[in-house]
């Protein structure tokens, strides 16, 4: 049966305490910019594939939790 050494273990703790301590570290926050910004999305018109029906984003989509995925094989 595996025994681990004691200081094995204890250099395992002390490691495993650095990774917390470092990783909770808060990050800075955001710079702040003078000009405002534009939050909406682009307005766009797609046509589904399989109903060939025109989509208008994002007027058929208001107050719905939309995502949004694009996709490309190049």
């Amino acid at each position: 049966m595996f025994k681990p050494k004691p200081t094995y273990m204890l250099s395992l703790l002390v490691i495993a305490l650095l990774v917390l301590v470092t990783g909770c570290q808060s990050a800075p926050a955001p710079e702040s910019s003078d000009s405002p910004q534009d939050t909406s999305a682009p307005s766009f018109t797609l046509v589904e594939l399989q109903s060939e029906k025109e989509v208008n984003f994002p007027a058929d989509f208001s107050g719905k939790k939309t995502a949004l995925v694009f996709f490309s094989l190049s």
